[in-house]
């Protein structure tokens, strides 16, 4: 059920998206392009001078997993039994 909820709430919204008129679509991609300017300028400042940016930034690339291992002990009772 909410699995159909949810795709239906999806068509409905590619609908609206189709029918909007050439000025709003023009409106709407002018502000995303506006939202990724701004995100790139904030993300400038890290690269070229990380000591300016705010404390709480990191870029995505700094975030990835390099190597994850899971290991479980082979001699111990795990169930804790």
């Amino acid at each position: 059920k909410r699995h159909y909820d949810e795709c239906e709430q999806s068509s409905k919204l590619q609908k609206e998206l189709r029918q909007r008129t050439p000025e709003q679509r023009l409106e709407a991609h002018t502000k995303r392009a506006k939202q990724q300017q701004q995100l790139l300028r904030e993300a400038n400042t890290l690269l070229t001078m990380p000591s300016l940016a705010p404390a709480d930034t990191v870029l995505m690339t700094s975030t990835e997993t390099q190597n994850a291992l899971i290991c479980q002990p082979q001699q111990r009772n795990t169930a804790g039994r």
